[in-house]
């Protein structure tokens, strides 16, 4: 019998089939987005290779909107159990969070503990996994739970690896001189949290190879311990998946999860972008 729900907006980049167990239902709010006049849901079977071709042919960034109050006060409504986690992207970030804080507050006969990540795709999947591996192995006071999901947010890292930068120039978060610079010299960005919810600029290096290194190198730098759990997720990017994770157990890390981008990280991270959290 199901004991805990776990609901996640649609940039933690999970399917539900990625988060099985026999205490835990598990399901994602898509958030919204418009794509060159055209809206859109953020659903498990968008077609980021489609959506990633149409963001290059846009001269405009994609805009997106959080999944409204009702929205999530239906999902919560729907969940099978009475013990529910809701689990969003950073509230630095977008709207999400306070959506799905004013939604717990229309469905009292539910105990919901809402949650912000303050991270995203990768970020936001592994606290999601690590809530779930709490539960698979034995912990199972709700109380507790809520206690501990903080604490896992406090020591969760992300940081990605930006291969194409053109939607930040058009959606003006980085200068177009920067841009035109990039498009001639291999110029590659390794961007991160900052610990707060936000995103910060960590690394810049010449050429994609000198930027799978430099990612991999992260959790080793910032002393993760070898058993933790690291997650990647990717857009379009295999090969670089498999070049980080080649890196990654060299330096002995084993347990390693990857997950294709949906579309909302695919905003940030766009084409063979990768996110790595640790």
């Amino acid at each position: 019998m199901k004991k805990f729900t776990i609901i996640a907006d649609s940039s933690c980049d999970l399917r539900g089939a990625d988060i099985t167990d026999n205490l835990i239902d598990f399901t994602t709010v898509p958030i919204h987005y418009d794509l060159g006049g055209a809206s859109f849901l953020d659903t498990e079977d968008s077609d980021v290779s489609t959506l990633t071709t149409k963001m290059k042919e846009h001269k405009t960034a994609p805009k997106t909107a959080c999944p409204s109050v009702e929205t999530f006060a239906e999902a919560i409504r729907s969940a099978t159990t009475t013990h529910v986690f809701v689990i969003t992207l950073s509230s630095k970030l977008s709207g999400t969070y306070n959506s799905a804080r004013l939604a717990a507050e229309e469905v009292p006969d539910k105990k919901v503990f809402v949650c912000d990540s303050l991270t995203t795709s990768a970020g936001l999947a592994r606290i999601i996994y690590k809530l779930a591996d709490l539960i698979k192995n034995g912990e199972t006071d709700f109380n507790t739970l809520c206690e501990k999901l903080p604490e896992i947010r406090s020591r969760n890292r992300i940081r990605f690896f930006l291969h194409d930068l053109g939607n930040l120039v058009k959606s003006g978060r980085m200068s177009k001189v920067l841009g035109i610079i990039t498009s001639v010299i291999p110029l590659k960005l390794i961007c991160g949290d900052n610990g707060e919810g936000e995103i910060k600029k960590y690394k810049q290096v010449l050429g994609g190879k000198r930027g799978i290194d430099a990612l991999a190198e992260f959790p080793a730098t910032d002393k993760a311990t070898h058993d933790d759990l690291i997650v990647i997720s990717h857009c379009n990017n295999t090969e670089g998946v498999g070049a980080v994770t080649s890196i990654l157990k060299k330096l002995g890390y084993k347990n390693i999860k990857t997950l294709m981008m949906r579309g909302i990280a695919t905003f940030f991270a766009n084409e063979k972008g990768i996110a790595i959290a640790y």
